[in-house]
Order: structure tokens, then C-alpha cells, then sequence
């Protein structure tokens, strides 16, 4: 398959620790979030990130504002915007502000006022709202009655070892702008999983591995970077090295003599918590989102009684291959509502959508995020972005069967005509997959805990120091060696 499906590379810029000693006399900076704007009197009050406290500023005729990295106006600012703001010492008046949206922190507190969600807040949708009925046992472990082994019996999942493979990931980013004290750099920690195993990840500057604040408890990698010469001042290069052995899975449909139901039941569930985990409602995975609940509605696409999660899955998948439209541009929203209000977005939109259908249902589904196990090739682009193979797919869990994948984005872009068939319940085994879901909770050390949604565009970065983030650029490669397993 061609690869052309780019999620855009992770830089987190803009977020610079105000240091006194590192500023001219007429220029100070501070970052955190916006936490009044009174446009009438000419004044943005910012919750500072370093301090915790409140700065009080002002505005004259020469003070400017960006917004996302468009020239605004102070009445365009938002109360939770976060925000880098240049000020003139003394007066407190400010030279220029950049605001940027932050997403899931103005979802969340529109949404989630009343407490941060957890696991187990989020995890009832559906068919998982009353889960004390229609339980059985079976196997001497509980068995919910919607998700019987014998509505899969048809089905076995196919899977064998297809290559070793080494990658490496070289990126620098540059910022002629900044005069840095210290960099920190996050990386994903290839997870082990059924058809990827003996993993290894290693990272240069040296890190350490963490586990992300998230429910999901993400391994990734940390690195606090001390600058130490002079071209480490506007620059951070960073190698990260990938090792597995990857496993190709098929769907294969069996005859009922070859196959019956009760060998599925020795196939192993889900524990509570991995279902939990699966089926449960996020910022952007939003199972309750009234654009969801009308797409679905109007295609038929509840589970039906009787209906096996594959089958049922199926149904979700060619619907979004025959409605749906493959879009990218670099300022995607990635939430359920718009993708599904649009019915269009790039590979990690479309697999969302597919996710939160399933999970609305009560099945297990995820994304898996990553890059295709195949070395870059400088020509190649997506619009005039170059591409260095990341992608995004989704994979749903069928008991007695197992974790099934599925390629939304590949299927709409290049099987509408067969439903996207050759991309339902197939992984060619060419995909390297750096996590499981999006919506990281990062420990960035200096600034706090940070939402990043992936980290298969590179590293999430963050810089400490003064001057200014303007003019960023990356320099990326990717490439992959393969040997037999």
C-alpha cells in the first residue's frame, strides 16, 4: 500500500520559563493560560506556569496578538487559551502575545466541571451503563451476554511473524529565535502487543522511562536536556531507535465443521479493567457526542440483538468507507462532534470515529498509533508537507476471536468500491505502533502536566530559556531495516 496519510509532527513551542537573568531590561516574558480578558479597559490577566500565580497586564496602540498563529485582536483572546506573552518591564504593558487553543482543557471544563473523569467515570456507554444484567457465567468468570463467544464462532484470526525490524527516528528541531537553558523532549515506548513483539526502545540524549498521567498508564520515554554548547541554545537533536518483531493477522471465516463455538470460548477475555479501558469515554473519543448518536442513528448502526462484535463492526466500517471522506490540513480537530458532523478527516479522525461507534456499543476498540515499517522518502508529500509514514489505525476486540484491525483511512482512500474489504480484519504486518490511543498526559518537568494528543509525528518538545519561539523548524528522517523473524 502507498502511504500518504501524514499526522502532523508534535512540537510543543512557545513555552519559555522567565528567567530575570536571561532578559534585556525592556522585555520580560511569561506563559501559562489566559484567565480574564476585559477588552473595555484594555487588560489579560495570565495564570503564569512557573509561579502559579496571576500577571496583570496592560495594552497600548502598539501591542499585538496572534491567535493559533494569526494576527487577532485582544477581543479575539480566550479565558483557557494558553498563552507566551512579551511585556515591557516596569510598566507591565504588553509588546506581544501569542494565544493557542488548547482543546481538550476547554472541553473538559465545559464537560467535566464537577471532577477530573476517571477510568471508570468514563467507561459506561451503551450497552455497559447496566452492567449487573444479562450477565452469565461461563468458564468460571463473569460473561456479558452481549458479547458471547458463539455470536464470533465463524471467525478465527490468523496471525504469523512476518520481519525483524530496526527504525531509527532522527529529528532535530531548531529555533533560531531562543536562547535555551535547558530542553525536554517525550518519546513513545513501543508497547508489547500481540503482533508486535520483543520490543526495544532506546533514546539519545539519554532518557528515562515513565508512565504518562493518563488512565492508560503509557510507557514513554523522558529526557531533561541541559544545554551544553553553543548550537544547543537555538537546537535539540534527538535519535530514537525502534526494535520488534512484527506479526501480520488475517480474518479468516471458517466453516462451522472446522470451527465451532466452544473453541472460541478458550480464547482469553479481556479483564475488567482492559475492557474498562476500551470502552471508555475520552475528550475526543466522545461515545455520547449528539453528532455520533445521529450518524448512527440515521445508518441503522446500533448492535443489533444477536449480533457478534465482528459483524456489528463490519457495518460501522463500510458505513464510514461509503459516507465518509478522506481531508488533512494542519489545523485538524480531532473530536468527534466535527468528524462526525463533516463526515471527513485524515486517518486519526476517521478511526476515531470508527472507535467511538464501537465503544457507544459496548465493544472494546482502540487506535493504534504509529508509523508504517518503511524508510522515508524525501519526495514524497502529502500536500506540500513532506511524509515520514505516520499513520493512525483502530483494531476492536471480539471474544473468543481476538484484538481485529482495522485501517479506516486506507479503506476511504483506496477501496470504496470493494467497501473497503481489504482493509477490514487485515495488518500486513508492516506497521509499527508507538501507542495505544491519544490523548497523553505528559510530565513536561518544567511546565507541568501537558495534554499531547500523539507522539508518531515526533517528539513532544519543550524549551526553557529566553528570546523567542518564531521561526521553528524540524529536521526529520525515518528509516527502517527489515530481517526474516
Amino acid at each position: 500500500m502507498k502511504p500518504n496519510i501524514r499526522i502532523p509532527t508534535v512540537v510543543i513551542l512557545g513555552l519559555l520559563v522567565c528567567s530575570s537573568g536571561l532578559f534585556a531590561a525592556a522585555d520580560e516574558i511569561g506563559n501559562g493560560k489566559i484567565r480574564a480578558v476585559d477588552a473595555k479597559k484594555g487588560s489579560v490577566t495570565i495564570r503564569l506556569t512557573t509561579t502559579d500565580s496571576d500577571l496583570s497586564l496592560g495594552v497600548d496602540a502598539k501591542s499585538t496578538f496572534f491567535v493559533n498563529g494569526k494576527s487577532a485582536k485582544l477581543g479575539d483572546l480566550e479565558v483557557g487559551q494558553k498563552a507566551t506573552v512579551f511585556y515591557k518591564a516596569g510598566t507591565k504593558t504588553i509588546a506581544r502575545l501569542r494565544a493557542f487553543d488548547d482543546p481538550a482543557a476547554k472541553d473538559a471544563s465545559k464537560k467535566y466541571v464537577a471532577k477530573k473523569p476517571t477510568a471508570g467515570d468514563l467507561s459506561k456507554s451503551g450497552a455497559m451503563d447496566n452492567k449487573g444484567s444479562g450477565e452469565k457465567k461461563a468458564s468460571g468468570k463473569t460473561v456479558n451476554a452481549n458479547h458471547d463467544p458463539g455470536l464470533n464462532a465463524r471467525y478465527r484470526l490468523e496471525t504469523k511473524p512476518v520481519a525483524q525490524v530496526h527504525a531509527v527516528l532522527t529529528y532535530e528541531l531548531k529555533m533560531p529565535g531562543v536562547n535555551a537553558t535547558d530542553w525536554v523532549a517525550c518519546a513513545p515506548v513501543l508497547p508489547d502487543l500481540p503482533y508486535q513483539r520483543k520490543v526495544q526502545t532506546t533514546m539519545s540524549p539519554a532518557a528515562k522511562q515513565v508512565r504518562e498521567k493518563s488512565p492508560l498508564k503509557r510507557l514513554v520515554l523522558q529526557a531533561k536536556i541541559p544545554v551544553k554548547t553553543p548550537s544547543e541554545r537555538t537546537s535539540v537533536p534527538i535519535k530514537i531507535e525502534f526494535d520488534a518483531t512484527l506479526y501480520s493477522r488475517a480474518l479468516m471465516e471458517v466453516d462451522s465443521s472446522e470451527k465451532r463455538s466452544d473453541d472460541n470460548a478458550n480464547i482469553a477475555d479481556l479483564t475488567d479493567h482492559e475492557r474498562s479501558l476500551a470502552t471508555a469515554r475520552t475528550i475526543r473519543i466522545d461515545t455520547k457526542s449528539a453528532a455520533l448518536a445521529s450518524w448512527m442513528d440515521k445508518n441503522d448502526l446500533a448492535k443489533k440483538p444477536g449480533e457478534g462484535e465482528i459483524d456489528h463492526a463490519r457495518r460501522v466500517y463500510v458505513s464510514i468507507v461509503r459516507n465518509y471522506q478522506y481531508e488533512y490540513n494542519s489545523q485538524m480537530d480531532w473530536r468527534i462532534e466535527p468528524i462526525c458532523s463533516k463526515a471527513k478527516s485524515d486517518c486519526g479522525g476517521l478511526s476515531m470515529a470508527f472507535v467511538a461507534a464501537l465503544r457507544r456499543e459496548g465493544t472494546p476498540a482502540r487506535l493504534i498509533v504509529g508509523r508504517w515499517a518503511k524508510s522515508a522518502n524525501f519526495k514524497e508529500m502529502v500536500g506540500d508537507v513532506p511524509y515520514y509514514q505516520s499513520h493512525v489505525k483502530a483494531e476492536f476486540f471480539a471474544v473468543g476471536v481476538g484484538w481485529i484491525p482495522v485501517d479506516c483511512a486506507s479503506g476511504v482512500l483506496y477501496d470504496k468500491k470493494n467497501d473497503g474489504a481489504n482493509f477490514f480484519g487485515v495488518d500486513r504486518g508492516n506497521f509499527i505502533v508507538f501507542h495505544i490511543d491519544p490523548e497523553l498526559d505528559v510530565d513536561s518537568i518544567f511546565f507541568g502536566r501537558q495534554a499531547v494528543i500523539w507522539l508518531n509525528g515526533g517528539p513532544a518538545v519543550w524549551v526553557v530559556g529566553g528570546g523567542t519561539p518564531d521561526s521553528p523548524s524540524v529536521v526529520e528522517d525515518w528509516k527502517v531495516e527489515k530481517r526474516d523473524p
